[in-house]
């Protein structure tokens, strides 16, 4: 091979990317054809240019059971906490009713709309804070304050002469 030819191939070669040493592009071409016609004609998944993958449909009732799961735990807890319902016992009965709503939303959950992802999830964020009281108890829970007793401003009593005095105000 004289240095023209060479400088040639070098050209071509490296016009057509990097290719390992000790091999040639028609090589790696030839090995790549043979790789597609095995395949059936088509590229190979994944290489470039290639068209995605289709994502496989989801389940709805798998979709439906996960929704339900912890809304009907959750639920059970603060609605019914004598009822005892464990997680196993509401994962079942997730599965008992994931197919009453696949039947009448058989596009699963994302064809409900977002109101109803909002209700759920409104409703597992409130849910365990149902039964706490509104208000933080006080330090001494045995004791009440005038304000909180419903006295915001000390009271004026008739004393024996009939002259109202101060509750709680000084002696002249």
């Amino acid at each position: 091979m004289d240095a023209e030819q060479g400088s040639e191939q070098g050209a071509q070669e490296a016009q057509q990317g990097p290719v390992a040493p000790g091999v040639s592009a028609e090589q790696v071409r030839a090995e790549l054809d043979a790789l597609v016609q095995e395949t059936g004609g088509e590229a190979p998944q994944g290489a470039p240019g290639a068209p995605a993958a289709p994502e496989p449909e989801p389940d709805p009732l798998a979709e439906y059971q996960e929704l339900l799961e912890p809304v009907l735990f959750l639920g059970f807890q603060v609605l019914a906490p004598n009822w005892e319902i464990t997680a196993p016992e509401a994962r079942q009965l997730s599965a008992g009713y994931a197919p009453v709503l696949a039947k009448y939303f058989p596009d699963g959950p994302g064809a409900i709309g977002p109101e109803v992802g909002a209700a759920l999830l409104t409703v597992s964020i409130l849910a365990p804070r149902l039964g706490k009281p509104r208000k933080a108890e006080t330090e001494n829970p045995g004791q009440e304050s005038d304000a909180e007793a419903g006295d915001i401003a000390p009271r004026a009593e008739p004393d024996k002469a009939g002259e109202a005095q101060v509750k709680g105000a000084l002696p002249e």
